[in-house]
């Protein structure tokens, strides 16, 4: 049976006890059987006691929980729970820290932490400290439930609750005055284990407040002579880097000058002219090239030439044009050999530089022209297969190649191609290899790197050497 709760207030029922699954209050069974009981209060109530008295005056008692198991004997046994008012304790907490705001309370004897009854209700006044805003409130329920509130929470329902209120810092303008950039690290995906990557800030952008931010000059720039970053109006001693936590909208001012570089261009076997902005500079001058300069290198058919350069920090496009029956052996960029995204020596005939940052001396080598047959089976019992692209010669072809099936290729080229295989076949790289070796003209070394596999295989054929 369920004994309602009696106080000064009056008695009121509390809860229902059941046993097992009979219906009912009363139920018979034979001495040493488990019996399971089980309670559920009402809203606002809990389980005290739970009382089981035999005949012979025997008393088992199980404080608390809603179930209670008992083993009958050969005689009657009347089990009683009683219940009492819930035990609800509410807590106040403050995200991020207490040094973002308060919690302030309509009762002024609350505290967080403090035993409630069911039911009651307060009100909480959330405000923000200097430099934050408050976002929203948050309860966190004992079962695990979470609510979020824009405005005040409401009642503190059945379970014992922690009400959070949640502030931000604010955020800042921070304008960014000549050729200077801003940046900060991030935590991109909040993994400790992770590094942190650089986030560059648009002049006007708002940023968090307190967050590092690191100014300096762009790719290509350099403080001009006796020039200091300015904040705000004031002069610092920087002019290299600025670092600073920004807690307030922020300008900041450097006065700067293009990069000065050293420009080198070196060929063999004949002579490069070469002009600054339309006047003929000697090559072997010692040229130094103010930012923003137009140079035009020309040369013989063997030599490198190039388009207009934009120095400081732009993008630096240099042509090589080999002689008859030469083609691109490698480039050098300060003596060390140039090489493409995989880390292979580049042999394309245009060589991009971006950005410049430093002195460069470029250099082109050249060696007599080798050149692979590379006929595949084309559409055969297996499936069909095209070359889409090689290595390019000289600085008119792309490499882009449309559905051909046979092909020259340079010595130590690269060359791609598909294969689309017919229903019931399939293919490897492995196979791929030896049907790239039957079609060389020479014996050569095929190393094939499976790109993406899926209807189409794409396969690249890393380079063919001799």
């Amino acid at each position: 049976m369920a004994a309602d709760y009696t106080d000064q207030s009056g008695t009121r029922p509390v809860g229902t006890a059941g046993i097992g699954n009979m219906d009912g209050t009363e139920a018979y069974y034979s001495a040493g059987t488990q019996v399971l009981l089980y309670a559920v209060p009402n809203a606002g109530y809990q389980v005290d006691t739970w009382t089981a008295v035999y005949e012979n005056g025997y008393k088992k008692t199980q404080e608390g929980s809603t179930t209670f198991t008992l083993t009958t004997e050969a005689q009657n046994v009347t089990v009683t729970v009683t219940f009492r008012p819930a035990l609800l304790i509410l807590r106040t907490s403050v995200i991020p820290g207490d040094y973002a705001g308060l919690i302030e309370c309509s009762d002024p004897t609350f505290s967080s932490g403090a035993i409630v009854s069911y039911g009651a209700e307060f009100d909480f006044t959330a405000t923000p400290s200097e430099g934050y805003h408050f976002r929203y409130w948050q309860v966190l329920s004992d079962d695990g439930t979470i609510r979020t509130y824009p405005g005040t929470p409401g009642d503190n329902g059945t379970k014992s609750l922690t009400v959070y209120a949640v502030f931000e810092r604010d955020s800042y303008k921070l304008t960014l005055d000549g050729n200077i950039t801003a940046y900060y690290w991030h935590d991109h995906d909040n993994d400790v284990s992770t590094p942190v990557i650089k986030k560059f800030i648009e002049s006007g952008s708002l940023v968090v407040g307190d967050t590092e931010i690191h100014v300096i000059p762009r790719t290509g720039y350099q403080a001009a002579e006796g020039a200091y970053f300015v904040v705000n109006g004031n002069p610092t001693e920087e002019n290299e880097e600025y670092v600073f936590n920004i807690t307030r909208d922020t300008t900041v001012f450097l006065e700067t000058v293009r990069n000065k570089y050293k420009v080198t261009i070196l060929a063999q076997n004949g002579s490069v002219s070469m002009t600054v902005n339309g006047v003929p500079v000697s090559p072997d001058e010692n040229l130094q090239a103010e930012g923003g300069s137009e140079l035009k290198f020309t040369a013989r058919a063997d030599e490198i030439p190039s388009g207009n350069l934009q120095f400081g920090g732009s993008v630096l496009e240099f042509y090589a044009h080999p002689a008859d029956g030469y083609m691109v052996d490698y480039w050098t960029v300060n003596d060390e050999p140039a090489k493409d995204v995989n880390g292979n020596i580049f042999n394309s005939p245009i060589l991009v530089v971006d950005p410049l940052k430093e002195q460069i001396a470029v250099r082109v080598f050249f060696t007599e022209l080798k050149l692979h047959h590379v006929k595949l089976t084309g559409n055969g019992e297996m499936g069909e297969s095209v070359i889409t692209y090689v290595t390019p010669l000289s600085t008119t072809d792309d490499g882009i190649r449309l559905n051909l099936q046979e092909e020259y290729i340079r010595d130590k080229g690269t060359v791609k191609m598909t294969f689309k295989h017919k229903d019931g076949y399939g293919t490897d790289a492995g196979h791929l290899e030896n049907v790239i070796r039957n079609s060389v003209t020479t014996d050569a070394a095929i190393f094939v790197k499976e790109i993406n596999k899926d209807d189409v295989v794409c396969y690249e054929v890393l380079k063919i050497i001799n």
